[in-house]
């Protein structure tokens, strides 16, 4: 049997597990919450790179279309005041296209 002696360090010892246990979860959420909080974070960082990846890819997709369009609009003036140098040079390089595509079969 166990004495009073006894008893009472098994109660101190079962104090002190749970003090222990009690104060191991508080650890435990600390922890966690400040993994949330820098998880959070990082989050954020990446939705603002991203945004201002978007905006430059949006940049450059209209620098590129405007200078698309600069260019077929110089090309279609040249085909408009050559006419027929044009139709030579589409004619030279219709046939190249054919005389490649012949010699590849």
């Amino acid at each position: 049997m166990i004495g009073k002696n006894g008893q009472a360090r098994i109660e101190a010892a079962a104090e002190e597990t749970a003090g222990v246990v009690a104060e191991t979860g508080e650890m435990l959420k600390g922890t966690a919450n400040e993994a949330g909080s820098t998880a959070q974070d990082y989050v954020r960082a990446a939705g603002r790179q991203a945004g201002v990846t978007a905006q430059t890819a949006y940049g450059a997709a209209q620098t590129a279309y405007s200078q698309g369009s600069e260019l077929l609009d110089a090309v279609g003036g040249f085909v408009r005041g050559n006419v027929w140098s044009s139709v030579l040079i589409a004619a030279a390089v219709g046939y190249g296209l054919a005389s490649l595509v012949k010699s590849s079969r």
